[in-house]
């Protein structure tokens, strides 16, 4: 019956609807009634409602556990120094003195902080609360803040922020530091189905970053928990120990496979576009490795029982703490404390109900946790190394027994498995079978270890589908494959790694004799992932289905488990029924495809400060304008607000030019979620790194047919790299000028309205000035996409008087006061103005001129930085945006273009 899973799926739930349940005193006061009512069901003898109750209780537990995690920081909180919004929205729970404010002024630090952080940077004072990490060249440090100073200025503050340092002077956990620098709030998603870094953070209780304007100081050390300290120590020293007995880029991997490190930026991707990034999480088997080492050995010596197992749940425990107490971990931690103690109990093991206590305990000690990638598919994986793939191989190799026991450790294979087998176990082991020749058995066990590989990989790929669908838009067509060569590698390496790792904590000589034979596994499972994540079917972009369709996909695993389990055999109109029930389910879909289908749909992305826009006609055909980058600010580049971990910082040193790749990080991704396979056109308005950055990273991702261009050549460094790609990938380029144009179809035409031949030249700005120029056109309702174009060139646009009125328009040069003039806006008539650009740039976009003369003109504006991505859709008679983020701070609506009924 297993009523703790019960239990748990039910806390689960609550927590899933926690943010629509209400305030926190009606849950509880809904949990109190509740629990008369259980006690009156107990009184008056009837189970069954008295389950329904406590499980109902569960559910309410959850919501209280969501709502009380969810709560906004109290008052003194360094989040409200930057945080103005959200103070306006939040209630209000005090009055804070702040300095230079009146006595006792309400919400004095939103009032004074916010306007006074946000612009001039703070000196913070805090404890460097968890192990710092390596970030190219920054070290990214959590700080849990004592005191904020600006000025001469100081107060009292609370609260934990992460922190992006310079590599010297080296910080330690435990250390207390101050630091001087610009305090932000995280970025939040700018875009469908994309990253929130904000919200990734607040889940860890961080509300804040800070980029350091210089070095620390490093004011008094120790000053965190010592079993934490003495935990952080060991893991360094380990990883100190490996980096010495193995070559780059070999001892970082070892450490990533052992502990957990982020390895170089290039190795973590070629391992996730192999679909093999798990093995550089630890988690189950590792945990799994650690609990039966020392099991083991004193079973060896034939210690007490209690002693076996007292021991090794003290080094699970610690080995969590070296490694980090992270979602996967500490459910592989749980599930081994669970399998320790059915064992000394003499219990039977059961797997099941210890998932679900490490879901219970996770969930009670971190209710966001729920929410969080690494906690679903942690348990996704492991679930589906439980249920499905036992069938897989049991059919792969039938008659052979479990398959879990085909391979040491499969139970808990890295970050998917459980611990069921890898603790011993008081029933004995498997019944002998009858005497076959060496060769035969020898061959069975090799293809009952290959049927469990891939029935384990096959069996998390499927129950981690919908999540990686969900939330990446894409999956590793190769994952299985990689997985069935790299896993056993992985079998034999971890073990020894860890012997090594250990050794090289009493001598290093020890530690480099026991890691020599790994190197040549290393450099196997190195080209191994690189040469498959360099297949053009490494990674296939899939646009996220509707909910409806995951119910089915679930329905139809679970169908063909039990089965397989059962060796169901279907009537004929079991058969005919679920047919039937396909047919009409891919008709309505079709239907409803094709209705979406006939309007034109315009998306302005998120791309930070630059331009990045996607157009889908009626007909299915695909345009991409400009695909953002890091815009060039002298020899400096200034980064985007991005989502994805990278520091925010005003500009990026020299050098670290390529440190984020809005094009991989955002452009890629918001076209893999839309289903995009091939791109028909793309435009690259003008050479400047803004728009032509992200370029390459689309080329390399997706298929494109045909590249426009405006024929101005720039020296930056993507565009020169842009053109070595589009040689080599023979890709046609095509120089286009005003009067040039193609049909989209579906009543979809795209003009060119600028540059005219000859080019520009001396015009203050020319590689904006020759900036290509766009009029789409869609039956009645028309779009003008003008690039980064200044006012010189709006000057000769206002000629061609007839073509410029349109119903929408992408401002110039992203609101910028040399752009968007009074006179243009009168002869384009714009209802609804989109304005590509990135929150806080260097560069005081949009200008104040500009918004007021888009007001003055009674156009609805909307911006990138606050509105997130904005699809302006179509369907040739009306016009209508749709705003992806905070939709009431521009307002939503449709816009009717004159003329139309």
């Amino acid at each position: 019956m297993r009523p703790l899973a019960w239990v748990t799926g039910a806390l689960a739930a609550g927590v899933a609807i926690g943010e629509h349940a209400g305030p926190l005193p009606m849950l509880l006061g809904r949990g109190g009634a509740l629990l008369v009512l259980i006690a009156l069901a107990a009184w008056l003898g009837h189970p069954r409602a008295v389950a329904a109750g406590l499980l109902l209780l569960a559910a309410v537990a959850g919501a209280v556990l969501e709502r009380a995690a969810s709560r906004p920081p109290a008052p003194g909180h360094v989040r409200w120094l930057v945080d103005v919004p959200a103070q306006a929205s939040a209630p209000r729970v005090g009055r804070v003195r702040a300095p230079g404010a009146g006595r006792g002024a309400p919400g004095a630090d939103a009032a004074w902080s916010a306007a006074r952080a946000a612009r001039l940077p703070v000196t913070v004072r805090g404890v460097v609360v968890r192990p710092p990490e390596a970030r190219g060249d920054r070290v990214r440090a959590v700080l849990d803040i004592r005191e904020v100073r600006t000025g001469t200025r100081r107060f009292a503050a609370h609260g934990l922020v992460q922190a992006s340092l310079p590599p010297e002077p080296v910080v330690r956990y435990g250390d207390l530091v101050e630091v001087t620098g610009r305090l932000r709030r995280p970025p939040d998603a700018g875009n469908p189905g994309e990253f929130s870094y904000r919200a990734y953070l607040a889940r860890q209780g961080i509300h804040v970053t800070l980029h350091a304007h210089g070095p620390p100081r490093v004011l008094a050390r120790s000053q965190g928990g010592p079993a934490v300290a003495f935990a952080v120590g060991l893991r360094d020293r380990m990883v100190a120990v490996l980096h010495a007995a193995l070559p780059p880029p070999q001892g970082g991997l070892m450490a990533s496979l052992l502990l957990g490190t982020k390895p170089p930026e290039e190795m973590w991707q070629a391992f996730t576009r192999a679909g093999v990034v798990h093995l550089l999480v630890v988690s189950g088997f590792q945990v799994g490795l650690v609990a039966a080492a020392i099991l083991s050995l004193l079973r060896w010596s034939r210690a007490p029982r209690w002693l076996a197992v007292a021991a090794a749940a003290a080094l699970v425990l610690l080995f969590a703490l070296v490694v980090g107490v992270q979602p996967s971990v500490a459910r592989a931690a749980v599930m081994a404390l669970a399998g320790l103690l059915a064992w000394v109990v003499d219990r039977e093991k059961d797997a099941w109900s210890a998932l679900a206590a490490a879901a219970l305990v996770i969930l009670i000690a971190d209710p966001l946790a729920l929410f969080s990638t690494s906690f679903q598919l942690s348990f996704a994986a492991t679930m589906g190394l439980m249920y499905v793939a036992p069938e897989i191989a049991r059919r792969l190799a039938p008659g052979e027994g479990h398959p879990a026991r085909a391979v040491p450790g499969a139970g808990s294979a890295r970050d998917d498995g459980t611990m069921a087998a890898d603790l011993p176990s008081r029933r004995g082991g498997d019944q002998g079978t009858p005497a076959a020749p060496a060769a035969a058995r020898a061959a069975g066990a090799a293809w009952r270890y290959l049927a469990s590989l891939l029935g384990m990989s096959l069996g998390a790929q499927i129950a981690v589908l919908p999540i990686l669908v969900h939330t990446f838009g894409a999956i590793s067509v190769v994952a299985p494959l990689a997985n069935l060569l790299l896993v056993p590698l992985s079998v034999i390496m971890v073990p020894i790694g860890l012997l090594g790792a250990v050794a090289g904590l009493v001598h290093q000589a020890l530690a480099t004799a026991i890691l020599f034979p790994m190197r040549p596994l290393l450099v196997l499972m190195t080209e191994i992932t690189a040469r498959l994540a360099e297949s053009p079917l490494a990674v296939a972009g899939i646009a996220p289905p509707p909910p409806w369709l995951w119910v089915f996909y679930c329905a139809a695993v679970v169908g063909a488990v039990e089965a397989l389990r059962w060796r169901y055999r279907p009537s004929f109109r079991q058969c005919a029924l679920g047919v039937a029930a396909a047919v009409a389910v891919a008709v309505w879909a079709q239907a409803w495809a094709a209705h979406q289908g006939r309007r034109l749909e315009v998306t302005f992305i998120d791309v930070g400060q630059g331009d990045a826009i996607f157009v889908r006609a009626p007909g299915g055909r695909t345009v991409l304008i400009d695909a953002g980058g890091a815009p060039a600010f002298g020899d400096r580049v200034a980064p985007p607000q991005e989502a994805g971990g990278i520091d925010l910082a005003p500009f990026l040193p020299p050098g670290s030019r390529d440190a984020y790749d809005v094009g991989e990080r955002r452009v890629v991704p918001y076209l893999r979620r839309r289903g995009v396979r091939r791109i028909d056109l793309l435009v690259i308005t003008h050479p400047h790194e803004d728009h032509v950055g992200g370029v390459p990273a689309v080329i390399q991702n997706i298929p494109v047919g045909l590249v426009w261009e405006s024929g101005y050549v720039h020296l930056s460094p993507s565009y020169l790299r842009l053109r070595r790609l589009l040689t080599g990938r023979g890709i046609p380029v095509r120089a286009v000028h005003r009067g040039e144009g193609v049909d989209l179809g579906g009543g979809v035409r795209l003009r060119v309205f600028h540059p005219s031949p000859p080019l520009l030249a001396e015009t203050g700005s020319d590689v904006n000035n020759n900036s290509i120029v766009l009029g789409l056109v869609h039956g009645n309702v028309s779009t003008l996409l003008t690039g980064d174009v200044e006012a010189p060139v709006e000057e000769r646009l206002l000629a061609d008087a007839a073509a410029l009125p349109s119903q929408a328009i992408k401002v110039a040069h992203h609101g910028g006061r040399t752009s968007t003039t009074p006179s243009f806006l009168l002869a384009t008539r714009p209802r609804i103005a989109v304005i590509s650009v990135g929150s806080d740039n260097p560069f005081g976009h949009p200008h104040p001129r500009t918004l007021e003369a888009l007001r003055a003109a009674g156009t609805r504006v909307y911006r990138t930085d606050r509105h997130g991505a904005v699809t302006l859709v179509s369907d040739g008679r009306v016009v209508w945006a749709r705003a992806f983020r905070h939709p009431e701070a521009g307002g939503q609506g449709t816009h009717q273009p004159e003329g139309t009924p």
